[in-house]
């Protein structure tokens, strides 16, 4: 009985966590303005997002990155360049068979990268940009059920293509499609300082 009871309080809790996030999230954007600011030079934006991958026949894996932006050159074309850096993880894993017997693997990543970014504003509150990253990665793959695990790092380069919308004058949504190592797709909120 006590074992229900605790897993019913544990439920409530979970769902009005949820509120309690949304909430917060309506009240940032509308202490935030009513315009989108974009970056120019001599600003700067900070990026935080969830990633998912997948592959075939991979269990798919989550991972959560960070980046900042600094605007340094200003009517490039018709954007503006911004340069920043990079951190994301990612961590996944798959099941397979060997010998008849199940087997698992699992495969988590830590990235640091400086990051370059061309922001192009098609109309107000939309952007698109794309951005390019090269840094180091550390690897650690572990398979079970022989506990055999191996570390490695090494360098790593990444593309991203995606798009803003703000929802605000200092907080965007964004999404990304590319090759990093917290996802090959990104969504996210950005908060311009």
């Amino acid at each position: 009985m006590s074992v229900i009871i605790t897993n019913f309080k544990l439920s409530k809790f979970l769902a009005m966590k949820k509120y309690i996030i949304v909430a917060m999230f309506f009240c940032t954007i509308s202490i935030a303005g009513a315009h989108a600011q974009e970056i120019v030079k001599g600003s700067g934006a900070i990026n935080l997002g969830l990633g998912v991958t997948n592959g075939i026949g991979v269990t798919p894996g989550f991972g959560i990155n960070f980046s900042y932006d600094y605007g340094v050159i200003d009517n490039w074309g018709d954007g503006i360049f911004t340069v920043g850096g990079f951190a994301g993880f990612n961590n996944w894993g798959n099941t397979y068979f060997h010998k008849n017997k199940s087997n698992k693997y699992r495969n988590t990543i830590f990235a640091f990268a400086p990051r370059a970014t061309y922001r192009y504003v098609i109309e107000e509150p939309f952007e698109i940009y794309g951005a390019f990253m090269m840094g180091v990665c550390f690897v650690r793959d572990k398979y079970d059920p022989d506990n055999y695990k191996n570390n490695h790092f090494g360098p790593f380069w990444g593309l991203a293509a995606g798009g803003r919308y703000y929802l605000a004058r200092n907080a965007a949504l964004f999404a990304e499609l590319g090759f990093n190592p917290s996802g090959i797709i990104n969504v996210g909120m950005s908060f311009t300082l």
